[in-house]
């Protein structure tokens, strides 16, 4: 029920007021690194909610890349749009389906954060 859920918030009003409001920072691991001491050691992607930070692995395909964003950014959407929280494997099942039904979004996150890479 929960994926269901998040798939219905995981929409661009919500993402952009996210970014907007929340001032939600994306960054590849080498910056994150630099910046705030954040390794990601064998995670692909992380959420660290109290920093308003999503930090992307580099080095991943292009494909690998839009999944994790995605993924990531389910966490993000939950944390301000949802009062439930759903499972790592509900996460990245709406991940996969995002990058394959609505690519469009992961596009717009992207975006926002060009000057960082993206």
């Amino acid at each position: 029920m929960g994926r269901v859920k998040l798939n219905r918030r995981f929409n661009k009003p919500n993402i952009e007021e996210v970014i907007r409001e929340e001032d939600v920072e994306m960054l590849f691991d080498v910056d994150a690194y630099q910046k705030y001491g954040f390794e990601l050691n064998h995670l692909y992607g992380l959420w660290v909610a109290d920093q308003a930070l999503v930090i992307i692995r580099s080095g991943q395909s292009r494909k690998e890349e839009d999944v994790t964003i995605a993924h990531e950014w389910g966490h993000v959407i939950e944390e301000y749009c949802c009062s439930f929280k759903s499972t790592e494997k509900q996460i990245e099942d709406q991940a996969y389906n995002i990058r394959k039904k609505k690519p469009h979004l992961v596009q717009f996150i992207r975006s926002f954060y060009r000057k960082e890479g993206f």
